[in-house]
């Protein structure tokens, strides 16, 4: 297995740092968008309307487009966060 605990510790860290640093794959990205706007649907409708709003641009270039992507996901978070804040579920 390993030669001492101390190899065992760092493979750890560095888990831990990968897990930490780890930069989403655009599948990664795109899984979460399905999954942030299935639950806009499901539990907030009403905000459903405002999904088609946000522009979402397309890059030519890979890393472009995975910014683009986390940006598009973090504004629908924040829809829901800010929404969340003044309406209540009953």
């Amino acid at each position: 297995m390993f030669a001492n605990n101390s190899d065992s510790f760092q493979i750890i860290i560095l888990k831990q740092y990968f897990n930490s640093n780890h930069m989403k794959t655009k599948i990664e990205l795109e899984q979460d968008i399905i999954s942030i706007t299935s639950k806009i649907h499901k539990e907030f409708p009403e905000l459903v309307k405002y999904i088609t709003e946000i522009p979402i641009h397309i890059s030519a270039e890979a890393e472009g487009n995975i910014k683009n992507l986390e940006d598009y996901y973090s504004s629908l978070e924040e829809i829901i966060r800010t929404y969340s804040k003044t309406h209540k579920k009953t």
